[in-house]
């Protein structure tokens, strides 16, 4: 009985967290979007990535240092381990 709960609940977060990673890049590819015609275009991509790289650049000189780029990598997995506590929460 243990088992076939353990496969259950592991399947069942299987399927949620490939469900909020289409979600996830569902949501991306609407943001990059920016004209809404369902096709990204070059230059849709090449603005995206220049926002990430400002978001990224903290002290906006241009180049990103050791420092920003340890600060991006925390802050993604804060992201991940809040999405992690909160899915948790929900068992």
């Amino acid at each position: 009985m243990t088992k076939i709960v353990t496969a259950l609940a592991g399947l069942l977060l299987c399927g949620c967290s490939a469900f909020a990673a289409d979600q996830g890049a569902r949501e991306a590819f609407r943001r990059i979007d920016t004209n809404g015609d369902r096709k990204l275009e070059f230059s849709e991509i090449q603005a995206a990535r220049a926002r990430m790289f400002d978001r990224l650049d903290a002290n906006h000189n241009g180049v990103l240092d050791p420092e920003e780029v340890q600060a991006a990598v925390a802050q993604v997995k804060a992201k991940r381990d809040i999405q992690a506590t909160r899915f948790a929460g929900l068992q």
